[in-house]
């Protein structure tokens, strides 16, 4: 039997370990920086090491595919996990189309990060200097905002939002870190001056 001392101490170096935001933003860019053909993105997915995972309601990705479905119905949905640096990692690629017009999200999410990746640290990995970013607010959230870092693709996002402030505001699966991109092959929107 285990005793709650050693649970206690085992809970404490790993909340001291520092986050492996390289290997895990890399894990990001393996996944996620090529989303113009959905299948090509599931089949380098597997290539990467992700395993694919079944979603049952109660788990973040169910979560994730009803709050997709609610804002227009991602119609096919993929969803991966692989274990990097000992963070469970969860992927979630969804694909859209209307029309003519093809639209690919991609995501990662470790939903038991307890801290953001810091903007500096995402910089490094990104080899540029972010759009905006913000510290962690009051509100329980922080976010790294980089232009497009894949070819085609639209903004990279590398965000993090507290546990507590996603509970109280209804949406539990969007906690811990994430880091997300999409492309689309809509032309794209005229810059009005």
């Amino acid at each position: 039997m285990i005793s709650a001392a050693f649970l206690l101490a085992v809970q404490a170096a790993t909340a001291s370990a520092p986050y492996p935001a390289d290997a895990v933003l890399s894990a990001f860019r393996e996944a996620c920086s090529s989303l113009g053909d959905i299948q090509e993105a599931r089949a380098a997915a597997d290539a990467a090491g992700w395993q694919s995972v079944e979603v049952r309601p109660g788990h973040p990705l169910f979560e994730i595919r009803e709050i997709d479905r609610q804002l227009g119905s991602r119609t096919q949905h993929a969803d991966f996990i692989r274990t990097v640096s000992d963070r469970s990692l969860y992927l979630h690629l969804s694909h859209r189309q209307e029309g003519e017009i093809r639209e690919h999200h991609c995501r990662v999410h470790d939903f038991d990060a307890q801290a953001p990746v810091e903007r500096a640290a995402a910089e490094q990995w990104a080899g540029e200097s972010a759009w905006w970013s913000h510290g962690l607010s009051r509100a329980g959230n922080h976010n790294t905002r980089f232009g497009s870092l894949f070819e085609g693709h639209g903004n990279t996002d590398v965000s993090f939002t507290t546990r507590a402030w996603a509970e109280a505001n209804g949406i539990p699966a969007m906690r811990g870190v994430t880091m997300q991109t999409w492309w689309t092959n809509a032309p794209p929107a005229p810059v009005v001056y």
